[in-house]
Parts: structure tokens; C-alpha cells; sequence
């Protein structure tokens, strides 16, 4: 049978995740909220607030430094979620993921596997299938708490082991899973909500200090930091028109 190029990236991806976790803390662990701290270990780590709830968050490399982009405006599960999808880009880039030169590889399906493979180890969550003895809401709901997974993520993960859902629940939403949690009794989790807030500390640095080395320009130093340090991104502005303005003079 023909392997086509889906299953080589996906399949790459779980054997990824399962080495990664092996080589980081010597087996399968759930990870929740700790994929942040992770991520902070390997790489500089960007807090953005983001009006879109289609943006979860980028990795950007930038003059030989990694930097992951985080959207705090999503509810803590998608946050997580995003945190362990873009540690597979992370890795990738950096080298760590010893791939083969393989043709029209895709990344972001491997990627959206590895946080899967990563956030929903293979054995735990199947161990959790068997010792839950819950209806299907209830399981999902149970697992997506257990490991701060978003719920469609669940439903994925528990479908790719094995378990079979209805049309119904397989499409579902986050929003919806909400509403069947509420209508179940069970109650509100803080997974569900956001936590807005910004850090951008690391990325101002590093560019400042481009900036003083004169590897960037005045620019370029004020698109970088646009969105993630808009005082500091206008001051950078300021500074470059202020420069133009007395070269003008010095023209006259």
C-alpha cells in the first residue's frame, strides 16, 4: 500500500513526541501548562494579545535567535495546545528533529500531531479509555481537563487510538463542548478561559542590542517590534525621523 505524504509526517511526528518525552523526563508524562516553561527553556518566548481567534501564535527565527510568538488571547487549552505546535517548529528549525530530506513534507500537519503525540501521550490516554467507564461527553470532557487539552483536540487524539464518535460529536466545537459541559452539571474550568496579558521583554532586548551592535536599522528595529512593544516600536520612529529631519537640514 502507498504511503502518501500525510502519513509519513504524522508518523513522524508520534515517533517524535515519544522520543522527545523519553529523552526530556524518561517516559510519558502529561504536560499541561508546563509546555510553556518548556518552550521558555529552548527558545524566547512572546506574549501578544491578538483580536483574532484564528491567530494562535508563530515561531520566527531572527538573525540565528528563535523566537516563539504566543497569542494570550485564547482560552488556556488553545494556548497550551499552540505552545506544543510550535515546539515542533522549534525543534525542526533548530536542528533537533533528524528528518530525511523528504519531499513536500508537511509541518504543519506533523505539527499539529507532535502537540497532540506530546500533550496526549499514546499509553496514558489509552490507559485513561479503559479505566474511565464514562459516556463519550463525559471521557472527552475528563481527558481534555486531565491534560489541559483543547476538547476537538481530545476528540482527534481519542479517534487516531481507536474510539469511535458519532457525527455529532466529532464535530463539535470548543464552544460547543462548553455548553454540553454546562448542560452535563459539570463544572466551569479555568481551562476555558483566557488570560490576556503581554511579555515581550526577551524580543526588545535582542533587538536593542542589534540595534547598538548596528546590525538592524532604526527601521527595521521599529517593524520588528510593531505589534509586540508599540511604545518602544513609535520611540524607535521618532528617533529615525528626528535623523532624517537633520540630514534634510544638513542638505540645505
Amino acid at each position: 500500500m502507498m504511503v502518501n505524504n500525510r502519513q509519513i509526517s504524522e508518523t513522524a511526528a508520534e515517533q517524535y513526541a515519544t522520543e522527545f518525552l523519553n529523552d526530556s523526563f524518561g517516559g510519558e508524562l502529561f504536560l499541561g501548562s508546563d509546555i510553556e516553561q518548556l518552550l521558555s527553556e529552548k527558545a524566547s518566548v512572546v506574549y501578544q494579545i491578538v483580536e483574532d481567534s484564528k491567530y494562535y501564535g508563530a515561531a520566527v527565527q531572527f538573525f540565528d535567535k528563535h523566537f516563539i510568538a504566543i497569542n494570550t488571547n485564547q482560552a488556556l487549552r488553545l494556548r497550551y495546545y499552540s505552545a506544543a505546535h510550535e515546539l515542533w517548529h522549534l525543534q525542526y528549525e533548530s536542528g533537533k528533529i533528524p528528518l530525511a530530506d523528504i519531499p513536500d513534507f508537511d509541518h504543519e500537519r506533523a505539527a499539529d500531531r507532535f502537540a497532540a503525540a506530546v500533550m496526549l501521550p499514546k499509553r496514558l490516554v489509552q490507559n485513561l479509555m479503559q479505566k474511565l467507564e464514562e459516556n463519550n461527553d463525559v471521557l472527552v470532557i475528563r481527558i481534555a481537563d486531565i491534560s489541559s487539552m483543547p476538547y476537538e483536540a481530545v476528540v482527534r487524539r481519542l479517534q487516531e487510538l481507536g474510539k469511535r464518535f458519532s457525527r455529532a460529536i466529532s464535530q463539535r466545537t470548543e464552544a460547543d463542548w462548553i455548553m454540553v459541559r454546562e448542560e452535563l452539571g459539570i463544572s466551569p474550568s479555568a481551562l476555558d478561559k483566557h488570560d490576556p496579558f503581554v511579555q515581550f521583554s526577551a524580543l526588545s532586548k535582542e533587538v536593542a542590542e542589534l540595534l547598538k551592535n548596528r546590525e538592524i536599522t532604526l527601521e527595521v528595529a521599529a517593524n520588528i517590534l510593531k505589534h509586540t512593544d508599540p511604545k518602544q516600536s513609535e520611540a524607535y520612529w521618532q528617533e529615525r525621523q528626528k535623523l532624517m529631519e537633520e540630514l534634510d537640514f544638513d542638505d540645505e
